[in-house]
C-alpha cells in the first residue's frame, strides 16, 4: 500500500475511535445522585460527570523512511456492557431547606403557654429536651394571660389586639351605647362606651333624664311627685295637689312632721296630722284614755279623769298576779298586771286559765288536785333493774320515765338486789326475802 494512503487510513481510524469515545462516555456515565440539601446555580462550580478514558492509544503502523512495515494487530476490544439511558439533568433552582427535627436529646426551647391557646410566651422560655405540659414550641402569643388573643384568634372590637399583628379593633366599625342603669329602656349620656352591640345594660339613646328611676324617662307619665317623670324639663306640671302625712302605725291619723304633697295619697299618707304618737296605735284622737301614764286620746293630758288602780306581781309572766303582792299605781309598773288570782306565781303552767293536768299540782287554781283524771300510783327505779322503791312514788296517768308500777325493791342503789336476784354468799340479802345468803 502507498504510503500516503497508509498515513490517511491511520488518521481515519483515530478520527472514528475518538467520535466513539466521546459516545460511549455519554452511556457508560451514569446520571450522578445527590442529596437534596445539594443546590446548583446556573454555573455549578463541580462537573457533575466525571473524566473517564475507554481506550488506550494504539499505534496500528510503524512508519519508517524505507517503507511501511506491518506493525501487530491491536488486541481485540470486548463491548462495553450496555448502561440505562441516562436522565437529562435538571439544574434545581435555590430554595431553602426545610428544617430538620432536632435529633432526640437535643436541647431545644419551649415557651410558656399560659392561657392554653396553643401559642407560647417570648419572654417565658424553658430550654429543655421535652416538652413539659403547659409549654410549646412556639412564642408567637402577644398576651398569654388572655386564650382571646393569639395570630390564629379573630379580631373582634374589645380593645385587644387579638390577633396579634399589633393593631387594635382594626377595621371594625363601632357606635356609641349608653348605660341604661334604671332598665327602663333609655340611658344616660353621664355614662358611654364605644363598641361594635351594645353591651348588656347599654342602649343606644342618651335620653333618660333621671337613670336611677324606672319611672322617669321620656315615654313616662307625669305624676305628682316632685319628679319630672317625662323628662321635658317641667316637674308635677299641669296637676293639682294636696298635701298628705305619714300614718306609720296604721291608725288612721297622721304624723305632722311627716309632709307630702301629691295629687292622690301615696300609701302609707293620709290627709291628717292629728295623730300624737305615730309608733302606737293605742294613741290618736278618739282613742279611749288608760291609767297608764300615756296620753292616749291626744287631748295633751295624761290619764284624765282616772284614779289610781291597783295592780298585782306577775313573776311567772302567765298574765295573773299574786293577790298577797300588789301595788296602787295611776299605771301599772314593769311586772305588775291588772288580774290577780294566782295560786302559784313562782310556776307559770298554774293560773286560772291553766288546764288541769295529771302532775300532782293544782293547775287551775280551784283548789282541788288532779281532780277528774285517773291515777296511778307508780314507784321510782333508781337502779334501773325493773323493781321500784316503796319510798319514793308519784301519781300519774302514765309511768314517768325512771318509775315502775311495783315497790318490791329492797335497796334501789343496787341492781343486784331485788326479788328476781340469785341469791350469793356475800352477806347480802339479794333476792329480798329477808334471809342473807340462804343457799
Amino acid at each position: 500500500m502507498p504510503k500516503s494512503l497508509t498515513i490517511l487510513v491511520g488518521v481515519i481510524i483515530l478520527a472514528l475511535t475518538a467520535v466513539a469515545c466521546g459516545n460511549l462516555k455519554d452511556v457508560l456515565t451514569p446520571e450522578p445522585t445527590y442529596p437534596a440539601s445539594v443546590r446548583f446555580t446556573s454555573s455549578p462550580s463541580q462537573t457533575p460527570y466525571p473524566t473517564y478514558t475507554l481506550y488506550p492509544t494504539y499505534t496500528p503502523y510503524a512508519v519508517a523512511e524505507t517503507g511501511p512495515t506491518a506493525a501487530a494487530p491491536a488486541p481485540p476490544v470486548a463491548p462495553p456492557t450496555a448502561a440505562p439511558s441516562p436522565t437529562p439533568l435538571t439544574l434545581a433552582p435555590t430554595v431553602q431547606a426545610p428544617t430538620p427535627e432536632p435529633p432526640a436529646g437535643a436541647i431545644i426551647g419551649y415557651y410558656r403557654d399560659q392561657d392554653g391557646d396553643g401559642f407560647g410566651d417570648s419572654a417565658n422560655f424553658l430550654p429543655s429536651d421535652f416538652a413539659p405540659p403547659g409549654w410549646v414550641t412556639n412564642d408567637a402569643d402577644c398576651d398569654d394571660n388572655d386564650s382571646s388573643v393569639n395570630p390564629e384568634a379573630v379580631e373582634v372590637i374589645d380593645n385587644k389586639d387579638n390577633d396579634c399583628d399589633g393593631q387594635v379593633d382594626e377595621v371594625f366599625w363601632s357606635a356609641i351605647y349608653y348605660l341604661d342603669n334604671d332598665g327602663d329602656g333609655y340611658g344616660s349620656w353621664m355614662d358611654s362606651v364605644d363598641a361594635a352591640s351594645a353591651p348588656p345594660g347599654y342602649v343606644d339613646n342618651w335620653e333618660d333624664c333621671d337613670d336611677d328611676y324606672g319611672s322617669v324617662n321620656p315615654e313616662a307619665i307625669e305624676v305628682f311627685d316632685a319628679k319630672d317623670n317625662d323628662c321635658d324639663g317641667q316637674v308635677d306640671e299641669d296637676l293639682a295637689s294636696a298635701v298628705y302625712y305619714g300614718d306609720k302605725d296604721g291608725d288612721g291619723y297622721g304624723n305632722p312632721l311627716d309632709v307630702l304633697e301629691a295629687a292622690s295619697p301615696p300609701p302609707g299618707y293620709v290627709v291628717n296630722n292629728s295623730d300624737c304618737d305615730d309608733l302606737n296605735v293605742s294613741v290618736h284622737p278618739g282613742a279611749p284614755e288608760l291609767n297608764d301614764g300615756i296620753d292616749n286620746d291626744c287631748d295633751g293630758q295624761m290619764d284624765e279623769d282616772s284614779g289610781p288602780a291597783v295592780y298585782y306581781s306577775d313573776n311567772d309572766g302567765d298574765g295573773y298576779g299574786d293577790p298577797a303582792a300588789s301595788i296602787e299605781a295611776s299605771f301599772p309598773p314593769l311586772g305588775y298586771v291588772t288580774a290577780n288570782g294566782d295560786c302559784d306565781d313562782s310556776d307559770s303552767s298554774v293560773s286560772p286559765d291553766a288546764v288541769e293536768v295529771l302532775d300532782g299540782k293544782d293547775n287551775d287554781c280551784d283548789g282541788q288536785v288532779d281532780e277528774g283524771l285517773a291515777t296511778n300510783v307508780y314507784f321510782l327505779d333508781n337502779d334501773g333493774d325493773g323493781y321500784g322503791s316503796p319510798q319514793d312514788y308519784i301519781v300519774a296517768a302514765v309511768p314517768p320515765p325512771g318509775y315502775v308500777a311495783n315497790a318490791d325493791d329492797c335497796n334501789d342503789s343496787d341492781e343486784t338486789v331485788n326479788p328476781g336476784a340469785w341469791e350469793r354468799d356475800d352477806d347480802i340479802d339479794h333476792n329480798c326475802n329477808g334471809r342473807a345468803d340462804d343457799i
